[in-house]
């Protein structure tokens, strides 16, 4: 179902395109839209606090939108988020492989 459908996907330059695609996907399916396709990076770094949960929401990880937007996280910081900050401070992430995918998804949009 997934064979040729890509042009009638949401534009991935806005948060509600990247979830909208992303939730007609199998969980496989996302993986390899977020590897082949990149959101503008402009727009990424642009984002929100409400976009960055939504985000996070997308990733099965919204339990951690509260501390996310507590801290004032947006776009242009979540770029620039280490594991250590994951990890300490404020967002207190204590799951390694929840803070991996976090870093490993920013890193696939970002195309880097």
């Amino acid at each position: 179902a997934v064979g040729g459908g890509a042009e009638h996907q949401p534009p991935l330059t806005s948060t509600r395109g990247l979830l909208s695609a992303m939730d007609t996907l199998p969980p496989e399916e996302k993986d390899k839209l977020l590897a082949s396709r990149r959101v503008d990076v402009d727009a990424f770094m642009g984002w929100g606090v409400d976009q960055v949960a939504e985000w996070l929401e997308s990733l099965q990880l919204g339990q951690y939108a509260p501390k996310f937007r507590d801290a004032k996280v947006d776009g242009n910081l979540l770029t620039t988020l280490t594991d250590e900050d994951l990890a300490s401070g404020e967002l207190q992430m204590t799951n390694r492989l929840h803070r991996k995918k976090i870093i490993t998804r920013v890193k696939q949009m970002l195309g880097t």
